[in-house]
Formats: C-alpha cells, sequence, structure tokens
C-alpha cells in the first residue's frame, strides 16, 4: 500500500485572519462596515472563458452590529463586461482613491500575497459592503431544504457607519414604527424556535408575535425601490437571482415602470396596500 508524508513544516504560521462565525446573514440592501482582512493572485481554473487568468482573490470580515465576525471572499477578475470593470475601480477606490494602480505580489507558484497595492498594504483597508443571498447548493444535504448564504455584492470606497448620534437623530419615532410594519427588516429563521418555546399563558403576546412573523418578509420597501434607476433596481434584481437575460427587455423609463412592477408581483418589493397600483 502506497504511503505519502503530507503537510509543512512546524515553523509556518497557519493565521490567515478567518475566524469561526456562527451570527446570522448579512441582509441584501444593507451596508456593512467592512476591513480587509488579506489579498492574493490566483488564477482562473480550466473550465473558465480564460483559463489561467490572474485575478485578485480577497477577504474582507465585518467589523461590528450583528453580523460581526462574518467572512466574505471578494473576487477581481479582469475583464470586458461592466461589472468586471465596476468591481475593480471600486476596490482601486477602496484601496488607493483612483481606478488604477500597481500591484506588488509573490509569484502564484509562491502564495501569490499582495505586498502593496499603489504603494499601500491591503490588510486594514476599511468601507461598506453590500452583499447578496444565493442558495447554498455546495453545501447542500440530500433530502433537506437547500440553506441560504451571503456574498460580496459591491464595496462602497471611504464609507463609514453612522455614530450613535447621527443614528438616533435619523431614526424614526417609536410610535411611527408600529404603522409601518412592511418597512420592518426581515428577522433570522432562529425566531422558529423561540416561538415554540414560548407556549404558555400568554396566548395574546403569541398571537402577535405570529402577525409580526409573517409581516416580515424578505424585500424592499417599495418607497425606496421607486427612487432608485433603471440600472440600481436591476442591480437589486440581480441580488436575487435575476439572470442578464431576464433584465435585458426592460429599458428606458417604460422599461424601470415594468421592472418595477415585476419586481413587486414576485414580492421582492414589498408595495404599500392599496385599491390601486403604487405607479
Amino acid at each position: 500500500m502506497a504511503k505519502m508524508k503530507f503537510g509543512v513544516g512546524n515553523n509556518v504560521s497557519t493565521d490567515s485572519g478567518f475566524t469561526p462565525y456562527e451570527g446570522p446573514l448579512p441582509k441584501p440592501g444593507v451596508i456593512y462596515p467592512v476591513v480587509q482582512k488579506s489579498a492574493t493572485i490566483r488564477l482562473t481554473g480550466e473550465n473558465s472563458k480564460n483559463p489561467g487568468t490572474p485575478y485578485v482573490n480577497t477577504m474582507w470580515e465585518i467589523e461590528s452590529g450583528d453580523c460581526k465576525g462574518y467572512t466574505a471572499w471578494h473576487r477581481l477578475i479582469p475583464g470586458e463586461h461592466e461589472i468586471q470593470q465596476t468591481r475593480i475601480a471600486q476596490y482601486m477606490q477602496a484601496v488607493t482613491g483612483k481606478n488604477m494602480a500597481d500591484i506588488v505580489h509573490e509569484d502564484v507558484e509562491d502564495g501569490g500575497k499582495v505586498k502593496t497595492i499603489g504603494g499601500r498594504k491591503p490588510e486594514g483597508v476599511k468601507a461598506g459592503m453590500t452583499f447578496q443571498r444565493k442558495k447554498d447548493t455546495r453545501n447542500a444535504i440530500e433530502g433537506e431544504e437547500t440553506p441560504w448564504t451571503a456574498e460580496s455584492a459591491d464595496i462602497i470606497p471611504g464609507w463609514k457607519p453612522k455614530t450613535k448620534v447621527e443614528a438616533e437623530d435619523e431614526a424614526e419615532p417609536v410610535e411611527d414604527v408600529e404603522d409601518d410594519e412592511d418597512d420592518v427588516e426581515p428577522e433570522e429563521e432562529e425566531d422558529d424556535d423561540a416561538e415554540d418555546e414560548g407556549d404558555d399563558d400568554s396566548d395574546d403576546e403569541d398571537e402577535d408575535s405570529d402577525e409580526a412573523d409573517e409581516d416580515e418578509e424578505e424585500g424592499v420597501a417599495y418607497e425606496d425601490a421607486v427612487k432608485l434607476s433603471l440600472v440600481e433596481l436591476k442591480k437589486l434584481a440581480k441580488q436575487y437571482e435575476y439572470e442578464d437575460s431576464d433584465l435585458n427587455p426592460f429599458k428606458g423609463p417604460a422599461g424601470k415602470k415594468k421592472l418595477l412592477a415585476k419586481l413587486i408581483e414576485d414580492e421582492i418589493v414589498l408595495a404599500e396596500e392599496s385599491d390601486e397600483p403604487p405607479f
């Protein structure tokens, strides 16, 4: 029977900056404060359109809030597509303040670690990041419901979270929150267990909790969606797994109205209850 020794020397560090995470998934449409933990140069695989193309593979971590510690990979693959160029420009602006810069790195065979970008180390760079949710088919278990995962969408250069004072100044009065139940952000699925444990003499409280859970949906409020441009609406649709082929027919002002109607129909945009259409 064949045998081989596999591993590395005892003096090699295994600290990649990755830490286990057990919190909720980041929500679509929300900007989270992130810090860059590492950046390396990799090559696209044999099944890609252009095998062997160098790309930048970056790792970020959410710094604060309910999702603190969530780790996300953000890959920058060069190409002519608008999305590829936008992602690269966003990243370069976050690191260097310019759309283009020289990258100094190790050879791919030696790990490809990025030393500097435009003369600046990538580790420690802070920015804002939005996320999109997708079905995690890679970790799906046969016979069970496919879980969801959150992937990086956009990097917002120079973004900083509001201070506590700024957040309180912009916060709506408490009495108004109850009237706008459609605007409530969805809770994580952990609430299902809490409902099961709450079967006591507080029946009224349970009924109120059930009604609140029904009202909390994944989606974007109509009053926010109607302010978006057609390009921004298409970007929102892609976060909910729309393909380019699905979105190509929507063009111009009329296309925006039709796409908004489609997103309302698919319950991605949550329209206010009314006897007439919201547009």
